[in-house]
C-alpha cells in the first residue's frame, strides 16, 4: 500500500497518539521484566540469572511473559508480603491494559474533514467490528491519552516497586503507596445527571374566606 506525503502528513496525529500507547506499553513491559528477573536475583548464579533472561525472552506473548511473573511472585513472596499484592496488582491492570492497546491497534478508523474545520478521525463501524463498536460516540484520541495514562501509571508502580526490592537503603524505606487510578472525565451530561434534583415547591392552598 502506497502512501502519500499528504495523506501521511493527515495521518500524523493518528500516528502520533497510537504510537504514543504503544511505546508507553513496551516501556511498561521491560518494567515487568526487570520485576521477573528481580524475582530471581540474589538467589541465583549469574549463569542461572542469563538462563533465566533467555527463557524470559523465549517466550512469544506477553500475556504469557505475565503469566510467569504471576507464578514466579507466588513462590518468592508469601501471601502476608505486601509486595506481592502490589505486583498482583500490577500485572492484574497489565492484564486489563493489554486489551485496550490491542483494541487501539487494531481499531479500524476513518477519517472526515470539511473544510476550513479539523481532521477527525473516528472509528469505522460499518462492517459492525466489535472493537469499533465498542468506540462508537467515544473520542478516539482521549480514549488512547486515557490508555496510555493508565499504563504509564502502572508502569511508574513497577519501577517504584522494582527499586524498593534492589536498591539498598537502611533503614528499608515504606513500601510504595498504589497510585490513583486515572478516571475518564465526565462530560456536562454526565454531571447534570447525577446532581440531586431540587424539591420542587409546593404551591400554597388559598384558604376559603369565612362564610
Amino acid at each position: 500500500m502506497r502512501i502519500s506525503e499528504n495523506y501521511l502528513k493527515t495521518l500524523e496525529p493518528y500516528l502520533a497518539e497510537l504510537g504514543l500507547l504503544i511505546y508507553s506499553w513496551n516501556h511498561l513491559h521491560v518494567s515487568l521484566t526487570q520485576l521477573f528477573l528481580t524475582d530471581a536475583h540474589g538467589f541465583l548464579d549469574s549463569k542461572t540469572y542469563d538462563l533465566l533472561v533467555a527463557i524470559w525472552n523465549a517466550v512469544p506473548n506477553e500475556r504469557s511473559q505475565r503469566h510467569i511473573l504471576r507464578q514466579a511472585t507466588s513462590v518468592r513472596f508469601s501471601k502476608d508480603d505486601p509486595v506481592l499484592g502490589e505486583i498482583m496488582w500490577i500485572l492484574k491492570m497489565a492484564d486489563i491494559l493489554g486489551r485496550n492497546r490491542d483494541d487501539a491497534a487494531h481499531l479500524p478508523t476513518t477519517i472526515s474533514y470539511t473544510p476550513p474545520g479539523p481532521t477527525i478521525f473516528t472509528a469505522q463501524n460499518l462492517h459492525r467490528h466489535p472493537i469499533a463498536q465498542q468506540m462508537s460516540g467515544k473520542d478516539m484520541f482521549k480514549e488512547f491519552r486515557l490508555y496510555r495514562e493508565r499504563i504509564d501509571v502502572v508502569g511508574r508502580h513497577a519501577q517504584d516497586i522494582w527499586q524498593y526490592l534492589t536498591i539498598p537503603r537502611p533503614p528499608p524505606p515504606p513500601l510504595p503507596q498504589r497510585p490513583v487510578w486515572p478516571t475518564r472525565p465526565q462530560s456536562s451530561a454526565d454531571k447534570a445527571s447525577q446532581e440531586p434534583s431540587r424539591p420542587r415547591a409546593r404551591k400554597r392552598q388559598r384558604r376559603s374566606s369565612p362564610a
